[in-house]
């Protein structure tokens, strides 16, 4: 037990409890059986298609494609529709994925597995770009509740991303 006699402590504590934390990491070519999904949507490129919106009607919902920006869309699916922003397609960098794959991440909270599809990778690497989204995504759901009695959050169980399945696999594993 603890050294502090007003802290009860167990035994199998850890102050790392990160190195336990398990959660599949998969590529894949559509997102499965997610309680959330997510598509990245660039300012100045082609809205896709399978959002079922315009960019104007994008915009009147007041979303306007900046990284950071999430807009929740309405539906009966039971997985979360989310479109993401993803900033100007011609300034898409690693960090601006990981930014925009954090936003995705936290405007799920009670997502334990989450899917987010990149469908323009624009001038980074597919490697390097799912190495970025899984960081933001697991970086952005992090939180170190071992001591709580009852963790407030959902934890993250799953991340599925769909890109390039080839180079991705790697990118994923290295995030």
């Amino acid at each position: 037990m603890s050294r502090r006699p007003n802290k009860v402590i167990p035994d199998t504590f850890t102050p790392i409890p990160s190195q336990r934390a398990h959660v599949d990491l998969h590529a894949v070519d559509a997102v499965a059986d997610v309680a959330a999904s997510g598509v990245v949507v660039h300012s100045d490129a082609e809205v896709p298609g399978d959002l079922g919106l315009s960019r104007d009607a994008l915009r009147r919902a007041g979303f306007d494609a900046k990284v950071g920006d999430v807009l929740v869309l309405p539906g009966e699916s039971a997985s979360l529709p989310l479109a993401v922003g993803g900033g100007p397609l011609a300034e898409q960098s690693v960090d601006s994925l990981r930014d925009t794959a954090a936003a995705f991440a936290r405007a799920a909270p009670r997502a334990g597995a989450v899917g987010l599809r990149l469908p323009v990778l624009g001038g980074v690497d597919a490697r390097s770009a799912a190495q970025a989204l899984t960081e933001g995504t697991l970086l952005a759901r992090y939180r170190y509740s071992v001591l709580r009695a009852e963790p407030k959050e959902t934890a993250l169980t799953g991340v599925q991303l769909v890109l390039d399945v080839r180079p991705v696999a790697g990118g994923v594993v290295a995030g």
